[in-house]
């Protein structure tokens, strides 16, 4: 079985993702933010490092990286050189660390902020017309990873759409909020 480094193992989708690594009998290292996180998951038997995604962490040994974590708390989102910093900046650099450390699999999950707002069915060939620092941030990294791609460096860009679900934070509470302004009184 595959070693995966996982970014995001504590979110919403990174922990549905951790769950069915570890189901498959992979072997999971996850980065995580806090101490008490790296306890659960080592408990589960993950090999978890604490710190920031953005800090160089090695890849040894590693035979696909796939990378979740994100700056998405929209009580966060309002600096968009932070935003830039976390959600552009780590994942190019993660994905140029990886290729140099020989990992031919690199997961990167965008969002559908990447192409903006459109009529109709987004498709791979829908214009990027991002309208957020998030949705540029992801853009660039989707526009990096495809100049990137080599016989040995395969990056997988997964475009999400708004996600939501039971124990999802942010999404579903937008989505109920503009639902509520549209809905005519």
């Amino acid at each position: 079985m595959a070693r995966v480094f996982l970014t995001g193992a504590t979110g919403f989708v990174g922990s549905g993702v951790l769950d069915a690594l570890i189901d498959g009998g992979h072997g999971v290292q996850a980065l995580v933010r806090s101490h008490t996180a790296a306890k659960r998951l080592t408990d589960r038997g993950v090999d978890a490092l604490v710190g920031d995604v953005r800090a160089p962490f090695p890849l040894d040994g590693i035979d696909a990286v796939v990378h979740l974590a994100a700056m998405v708390d929209p009580a966060l989102l309002g600096d968009e050189r932070e935003v830039d910093a976390v959600n552009r900046g780590a994942a190019i650099a993660l994905a140029d660390r990886a290729r140099r450390a020989g990992v031919r699999t690199f997961v990167f999950t965008s969002s559908i902020a990447a192409v903006g707002f459109h009529d109709g069915v987004v498709t791979a060939r829908t214009p990027y017309r991002p309208v957020t620092a998030y949705g540029r941030a992801k853009r660039d990294v989707e526009e990096a990873l495809c100049e990137r791609i080599s016989p040995i460096f395969r990056p997988i860009v997964l475009r999400a759409p708004t996600i939501i679900g039971p124990g999802e934070r942010y999404n579903f509470l937008g989505w109920v909020r503009a639902t509520a302004r549209a809905s005519p009184s």
